[in-house]
């Protein structure tokens, strides 16, 4: 029988910390959550609002024999150390726990691993203390207020308009996504004409943009006849050096990663969605890599830094150092920092990624995360790079061009970790008054476009700075609004697109639930609940406010008029049963479906005809029309491509990418068409 007993609530956890401890303890996991919100009660809730918002909460039916387990193995231990994670959901969870295993004060202790390695542990249990049921509470407010307003809004929204669920924060998550796409299809697109000059130096050849007159500085102009008159009026062979500017500048490393900033890195550089990144994250914590993945504070302890400064400067040299940066708080970006956490950052840096791919100890995404996580948090305390920018300034009569070149003059933290935004360009050396080897001017016609549409990785961002969502919900948040069977959204490659249903969905929300589901109040709303967990407010305050104003709200939406989006017949014929053909929506595009579904599911995919300006000859057939369409299955279901309207006569075809450089090729105006 074990003296001590340590509940995680990993299973991936129990082996290492095992080996830690000793005989002594038994480690067991809890698997998470133990219990959950019952659906009891009025509109199966499971809380009651009317009662003071008292709670049904009930043990999880696949965690029942886990608690009998544990029930046993608490009866005989001398003391109980509950270490579930350090942040709110994990005092709710040792709460939980607590609760059910009717674990007396003076035998339960509440342990917190900051990661999984001896010394911390050891740390953890020497400084047990008391749960923090503030913390506690505050998470268990949210659960309270996720589970009111997803269950009373779901309910209205799928009579009302046949959408699948809303609730607290998806609905804000989705007004995103929907806002985004009428500005889009708002935005009215404007021509341009940007101007190059190709030169030749040393073998090599250049472009230079035009920038107007020394009268007006441009960077393009807005109409071919501008582009005509800036051709005609530059003589070829009479390009000269004007000016050479070379100016240092410094690029400062980025902080370590926080859970937002490391979904999104990750996003960008290795294509992992927001989910799997923490999942990959999650497995290297508790396996002793990292330091825990849910945190929004850049701070790393007093001994990593130490133990980081010994190996940079053993390493790479003393003048690769500089040590923590002061950095400047940015403009919108969330104010509560659990300054409980570190940074997410590796626990042994001299565990490089590359010696740990020679031992075999990690490979393939995992080890991809975890380099992205060590280099970073290494870099953020090395010196500044220095970077060389170089304008070659030239003159054509009174027109002026730019040659613009970028080379490292000290890498510094680049050596590791390398800057995002940095082009490595590097052009030759010229003297003011050197005649320029010329070609001819290309000019490149150009139009404006809309603003993007989110990816998972951009969405969090904007949830972030919005103040809305905690670093353990971004990936969920996320998820949910991309979810196929909601059907709100389509993911055409990365960029999520709102579709009719969602877009449906949206405006119904903030016809009716405007005062709850909006920026600022679900801002407020996280501030609020930070304040539960500091004992600033209780829980039955915030619930009680919230309650008051929300549920008015439900009394006048139920009594709006059902919005479920109605079938339009068309003239087409059902080729199966002869009935009507309707014209539906999902999540792919419209499509014929038969109207009399159920009887009959005949359903035909609708091809719309793309315009001119969207649309190319077929540069293989010559004769059909390349034509966008989105994969319905496969690896790359959901992701748009053109392909030949002759299909499958002709089977070429292309991905957005590929198929916007091909028509960016056919929009180069003839002026710009180099004769060789």
């Amino acid at each position: 029988m074990s003296k001590y007993l340590i509940i995680v609530e990993s299973p991936n956890k129990v082996k290492h910390i095992q080996e830690f401890v000793g005989r002594d303890y038994k480690v067991m996991a809890s698997f998470g959550h133990i219990r959950e919100i019952n659906d009891s009660g009025k509109y199966k809730i499971g809380v009651d609002y009317d009662n003071n918002f008292e709670t049904d909460w009930i043990i999880s039916a696949k965690k029942k024999e886990v608690v009998s387990e544990l029930k046993k193995a608490a009866k005989e231990a001398e003391v109980v150390y509950l270490a579930s994670d350090d942040d709110n959901e994990g005092e709710a969870i040792a709460w939980h726990l607590r609760e059910v295993l009717k674990l007396p004060a003076k035998k339960v202790k509440r342990a917190v691993f900051k990661e999984i390695t001896k010394s911390s542990v050891l740390e953890g249990l020497k400084n047990a203390g008391d749960l923090n049921v503030n913390k506690a509470l505050s998470a268990l407010c949210r659960a309270k207020l996720d589970k009111i307003m997803g269950y009373r809004i779901s309910t209205i929204l799928l009579i009302k308009t046949g959408g699948k669920s809303g609730g607290r924060v998806q609905s804000v998550a989705l007004k995103i996504v929907c806002d985004r796409e009428k500005e889009i299809n708002a935005f009215v697109s404007k021509e341009y004409y940007e101007i190059y000059l190709p030169l030749l130096k040393d073998g090599g050849t250049y472009r230079a943009q035009y920038k107007g007159t020394d009268a007006k500085k441009l960077t393009s102009v807005p109409t071919e006849k501008d582009a005509i008159k800036v051709v005609s009026e530059c003589i070829p062979g009479n390009y000269v050096v004007s000016n050479v500017l070379s100016k240092d500048r410094k690029v400062t490393a980025k902080p370590p990663f926080i859970t937002s900033s490391l979904q999104q890195e990750c996003s960008s550089k290795l294509g992992y969605s927001p989910k799997a990144t923490m999942q990959y994250a999650q497995s290297l914590f508790e396996n002793g890599y990292i330091t825990y993945l849910r945190t929004d504070s850049t701070r790393m302890s007093d001994e990593f830094i130490s133990s980081a400064k010994d190996y940079i400067i053993g390493n790479f040299g003393e003048q690769y150092y500089s040590g923590v940066k002061v950095s400047k708080k940015k403009k919108g970006t969330a104010e509560n920092v659990q300054d409980a956490h570190e940074a997410i950052r590796c626990t042994d840096v001299t565990k490089t990624p590359e010696f740990l791919k020679q031992t075999g100890e990690l490979y393939g995404p995992e080890l991809r995360v975890y380099a992205l996580i060590y280099n970073r948090c290494v870099s953020s305390l090395m010196a500044d790079s220095i970077i060389v920018d170089t304008n070659i300034e030239i003159k054509n009569g009174n027109h002026n061009f730019v040659l613009t070149g970028h080379k490292i003059k000290f890498d510094g933290f680049q050596l590791l970790y390398i800057a995002d935004d940095e082009e490595k360009n590097i052009v030759p050396s010229f003297l003011v008054g050197e005649k320029i080897q010329d070609r001819e001017l290309e000019v490149i016609k150009k139009k404006t476009n809309p603003p993007s549409r989110y990816t998972e990785a951009s969405l969090i961002k904007k949830l972030e700075e919005l103040k809305i969502g905690r670093p353990s919900t971004y990936a969920s948040m996320a998820g949910v609004v991309t979810d196929e069977k909601r059907g709100y959204t389509v993911v055409e490659g990365k960029t999520i697109r709102a579709i009719d249903k969602g877009l449906h969905v949206n405006e119904f929300t903030e016809d009716h639930f405007d005062a709850v589901i909006n920026y600022t109040y679900t801002a407020e709303l996280e501030e609020k609940l930070d304040k539960i967990a500091t004992g600033e407010l209780t829980d039955i305050q915030v619930l009680s406010d919230f309650w008051a104003e929300f549920k008015p709200l439900l009394t006048e939406a139920s009594k709006a008029d059902s919005q479920k989006p109605k079938a339009v017949l068309s003239e087409k014929l059902c080729p199966k049963c002869g009935k009507q053909l309707a014209i539906r929506h999902g999540a792919y595009g419209d499509f014929y479906g038969c109207s009399g579904f159920p009887r009959c599911r005949y359903i035909e995919k609708i091809v719309k005809e793309e315009s001119e300006e969207d649309t190319l000859t077929c540069p293989v057939c010559k004769i059909g029309k390349l034509v966008k369409k989105v994969a319905l299955k496969g690896k790359s279901k959901g992701k748009a491509f053109y392909a030949c309207n002759r299909y499958p006569d002709c089977k070429t075809a292309y991905s957005e990418a590929d198929f916007k450089k091909l028509k960016e090729q056919t929009d180069i105006n003839p002026l710009a068409v180099d004769g060789d």
